[in-house]
C-alpha cells in the first residue's frame, strides 16, 4: 500500500475514534486533513494533458499544444524544441501528475 492510501487509513481510523469519543473538533480537523490527503493521491495519479486544437497565440508560439485536464492551463509539452517530460511532469499550476507517454 502505498504512503498516500496508509495515510488516509490511518485518518480514517483516527475519525471514527474522534466520533466515538464525541471531539467534533477533533473530527473535523481530521475530516480536512482526509480531503486534503486524497486531493493529493488524485494529483499524483497521472493523467493524460488535453491536446488543444487551436492556442492562444502567445501559447503557440511558445510551442503550447496541451491542456492540464485537471485546471485546464496550459502545459509544457514544447514541440518545437522536443522537450517532453523533463520539463512537465507536473501541472506548475495546479500540481497535477501528467503521463505524456502516447503524446511524444
Amino acid at each position: 500500500m502505498e504512503v498516500l492510501e496508509r495515510a488516509i487509513e490511518r485518518i480514517k481510523r483516527g475519525i471514527q475514534m474522534a466520533i466515538d469519543v464525541q471531539d467534533e473538533r477533533i473530527v473535523e480537523e481530521l475530516r480536512i486533513t482526509l480531503v486534503a490527503l486524497e486531493e493529493k493521491k488524485e494529483k499524483e495519479s497521472k493523467q493524460k494533458p488535453i491536446r488543444v486544437k487551436k492556442a492562444k497565440e502567445h501559447q503557440e508560439k511558445a510551442g503550447y499544444k496541451h491542456r492540464c485536464p485537471n485546471c485546464n492551463c496550459a502545459v509544457g509539452y514544447i514541440e518545437r524544441k522536443k522537450l517532453y517530460e523533463e520539463c512537465c511532469q507536473y501541472c506548475a499550476t495546479c500540481g497535477q501528475r501528467l503521463d505524456w507517454s502516447e503524446n511524444e
